[in-house]
């Protein structure tokens, strides 16, 4: 499920996906949208994890997200990127650098 409001808030996220969960077809994961403020991801990621379904963010160009960085923000500081994100709940991650996320995600598990 690709979750979007009206507003570009991220504020209608969460009963999205409360929605969704409650309905006979339950996603594996909730795509953030484009242009999504980071401060809405707590909100979306407490949602998320209460119903048992995954977030996903993309990192291609730092757009998703905004405020969280991009990939090549990630290569620089991954533990900022990457690891702000996870630590902000997000369990899924789309990166063309998935070598350098799994070096950084073996390390972080150490």
């Amino acid at each position: 499920m690709i979750a979007q409001d009206g507003d570009d808030s991220g504020n209608a996220i969460p009963d999205m996906i409360s929605a969704q969960m409650a309905g006979k077809t339950k996603p594996v994961g909730i795509e953030l949208p484009y242009r999504l403020p980071l401060a809405a991801l707590p909100a979306i990621s407490q949602r998320a994890k209460t119903l048992g379904v995954r977030v996903w963010v993309n990192m291609i160009d730092g757009n998703f997200v905004i405020g969280a960085g991009s990939e090549k923000d990630a290569l620089r500081a991954p533990e900022a990127v990457w690891g702000r994100l996870v630590r902000e709940g997000a369990s899924m991650l789309l990166t063309d650098e998935p070598e350098a996320m799994l070096t950084w995600r073996d390390k972080a598990r150490r």
